[in-house]
């Protein structure tokens, strides 16, 4: 027993911190919920221009990670006001990475606006919140549990109704600013 205990300990070490993989709501409403924290996002709207960038960040190898990112092109795909916003136009993209410095690479080399983050093995979410705040992206995650870990804003639920979480310190220093309406509806997570 206390081998076993011991090597579930390992394991947790070996794979840095562990982090639920649970969505909350159902990529769907979580999409549907989107435009609207992006509509909020005062910054954003005055340095797009005449598009917004959004990369969908997922693992290709890991199965349920490769679901979301299906699940979110399929519904982005049926749904055209996910498309656009007022007369800005958004555009979605996909990165499959397996560390840190793959995303921090495509950052560099592409103009993103947004990540959209699934569920992730083996990479370091705390280190992945990093990169985006270099490069002030604005981070939301399917995975509520990441808000509290550094990316910017996801949507949880509570009494069964989804809520939109905000890292209020992470979206600031990703230089993201939502309006107070957007805040007062939101639960501000540290």
């Amino acid at each position: 027993m206390k081998r076993l205990l011991l090597f579930i300990y390992l394991i947790s070490l070996s794979h840095g911190i562990s982090y639920s993989q649970e969505l909350s709501v159902p990529v769907n409403n979580q999409l549907q919920i989107f435009n609207k924290i992006i509509f909020s996002n005062k910054q954003l709207i005055m340095k797009a221009g005449n598009s917004i960038e959004v990369c969908i960040v997922y693992q290709k190898k890991y199965r349920l990670s490769s679901e979301i990112k299906s699940q979110a092109l399929s519904f982005i795909e049926e749904n055209n006001s996910l498309k656009e916003l007022g007369n800005m136009k958004i555009y979605f993209n996909i990165l499959s990475i397996e560390n840190e410095n793959t995303l921090d690479s495509y950052l560099t080399a592409n103009k993103v606006d947004i990540i959209m983050v699934t569920p992730l093995r083996t990479i370091d979410i705390v280190q992945l919140a990093k990169v985006t705040r270099k490069h002030n992206v604005l981070s939301f995650s399917f995975i509520p549990d990441y808000i509290e870990s550094g990316l910017s804003v996801g949507i949880g639920s509570k009494a069964g109704r989804p809520q939109i979480l905000i890292n209020f310190k992470a979206s600031k220093e990703e230089g993201v600013e939502f309006n107070s309406q957007l805040l007062k509806l939101s639960k501000i997570v540290d």
